[in-house]
């Protein structure tokens, strides 16, 4: 394949690959199915539920998250080119562009504020703005499904959140396209 051709990365590609799970990031990269634990098929259903019922409702389910909601647009994709390298690749669970807000949904026992030490809002962030798309703070609302209780964090945009994501981007990504390379899949 070509070495002109770019590399899309995401939150989970970066993820997965900075773990040290370069079969996973492959398998990421190439779309294959992966085993699912409960765990992970619990969380798809209530993050379906929620993206079902934003989309008929035009608001949270009253048992996740009250917040109002003006144009919610749930399962955002979003893809913005990064450099002569990279396109970056997002799926918000859901934009809010009346409030110009992001959200996304987490299951499970780890609280909101575990998930948010984490460069996915950062990234998403630069994504946005690569996009033009405002982007005034992200919400993470997380539901643990075992004792029905909620939680969020709120991260507001801003340059250094953005640089983070950018020092992510630009120490990562290179690694992951010359293995990519090598291994002839891009």
């Amino acid at each position: 394949m070509s070495k002109d051709r770019k590399l899309r990365l995401s939150y989970t590609l970066l993820n997965l690959w900075d773990r040290g799970d370069v079969q996973g990031a492959v398998d990421t990269y190439l779309h294959l199915d992966k085993p699912m634990n409960q765990a992970v098929i619990e969380g798809r259903e209530i993050h379906e539920q929620i993206a079902e019922y934003i989309d008929k409702h035009n608001c949270f389910p009253e048992w996740l998250f009250k917040y109002d909601l003006i144009t919610p647009e749930t399962e955002k994709e979003v893809i913005v080119s990064y450099n002569d390298l990279f396109d970056l690749k997002c799926y918000m669970d859901c934009y809010d562009m009346g409030t110009e807000t992001l959200f996304e949904f987490k299951t499970g026992v780890s609280d909101s504020l575990n998930y948010t030490r984490t460069w996915q809002l950062p990234l998403y962030f630069l994504i946005g703005e690569l996009a033009s798309l405002p982007i005034k703070s992200g919400i993470l609302v997380h539901h643990n499904q075992h004792t029905k209780t909620t939680d969020y964090t709120v991260m507001h945009n801003n340059k250094e959140t953005k640089d983070l994501a950018r020092n992510i981007i630009d120490s990562i990504g290179p690694e992951i396209r010359d293995y990519f390379l090598q291994e002839g899949l891009i």
